[in-house]
């Protein structure tokens, strides 16, 4: 098989090749492109849907914390009220029983139990370690 030149044969070969090769390079380019894009989508994807479940578990667990909390409390606080309920209790007494509990408190931030009477009397106000540094417990009535 010949082929007919027309003193430019080498040379028309050589722009097809030119020509083929970049088309070829553009296609593989353009295929790679497209594979990095939709590989960057679906990693952007699965990061965020990660960041997402991890985000609700920190919330289930501070809410699940929050919750230990108020419980936490309550209990306490009903302790506490069945002092008042005792009859026959003497201040002091009441006063030994609930300064006891600043102790388990202080990693609460609890920082006073007042009691107000069903009869609006004057509140009973129980304070732990101030925030100012001065130790032990006051009392007033």
């Amino acid at each position: 098989m010949t082929a007919i030149t027309l003193g430019k044969g080498p040379v028309i070969r050589a722009k097809k090749f030119v020509i083929i090769a970049v088309s070829a390079f553009l296609f593989v380019s353009g295929i790679i492109g497209y594979l990095g894009y939709s590989a960057n989508q679906e990693i952007e994807k699965t990061v965020t849907d990660q960041f997402n479940r991890q985000q609700l578990i920190l919330a289930r667990k501070i809410a699940h914390d929050i919750n230990n909390h108020f419980n936490f409390l309550d209990t306490i606080l009903r302790r506490i009220n069945q002092f008042w309920q005792r009859g026959g209790r003497n201040m002091d007494a009441i006063k030994g029983d609930i300064t006891s509990f600043f102790p388990l408190l202080r990693d609460w931030d609890v920082l006073a139990i007042v009691h107000v009477g069903r009869d609006g009397k004057f509140p009973v106000v129980f304070t732990g370690q101030a925030a100012k540094g001065i130790t032990g417990y006051q009392f007033s009535h």
